[in-house]
């Protein structure tokens, strides 16, 4: 069979304006020639807030306000760095990544701290092409407050 890198990145987002669309977090793959694949998504409220939150793939990635980029610490086993060099971005983005889908998934986080949802791919995991992202938008016109997200990934 063939065998996976794993990798898990992790960030921490700050709140996003109450406009839809907005990104939460995106997880980004720059690679011209790998594509990666999503196996679970997580998401923590880090403040007493709501979160009402979709999942879309991105066609373009605009200009994010921090970048995670993951390394050999990220690998499950501490081997390798991600050979497609994806990038987790965060923050509230200063040009808007473009959302190419309708919504795959939504949730509604209860207004607690550690309130969230994890979301697994396993069975099915999520392809992300090349010079393409996935990732976690708001839904309607609500602020998502800060919050801790985790990107499960395989390539």
């Amino acid at each position: 069979g063939i065998i996976m890198l794993e990798y898990r990145v992790r960030g921490r987002n700050t709140a996003t304006d109450a406009t839809a669309n907005h990104a939460v977090g995106i997880l980004w793959n720059p690679s011209t020639t790998r594509s990666i694949w999503i196996v679970e998504i997580h998401l923590a409220n880090t403040t007493a807030a709501t979160a009402q939150v979709e999942l879309a793939r991105i066609s373009v990635r605009g200009t994010a306000g921090a970048t995670v980029t993951p390394d050999i610490d990220n690998h499950i086993d501490h081997a390798v760095a991600p050979p497609s060099g994806f990038l987790l971005d965060l923050g509230n983005h200063s040009v808007e990544p473009t959302v190419a889908t309708e919504p795959f998934d939504g949730y509604w986080t209860a207004a607690t701290i550690g309130a969230g949802k994890i979301w697994n791919f396993r069975a099915a995991p999520i392809k992300v092409l090349t010079a393409a992202g996935f990732g976690i938008v708001t839904a309607d016109a609500v602020a998502v407050a800060a919050c801790e997200i985790v990107f499960c990934v395989q390539e």
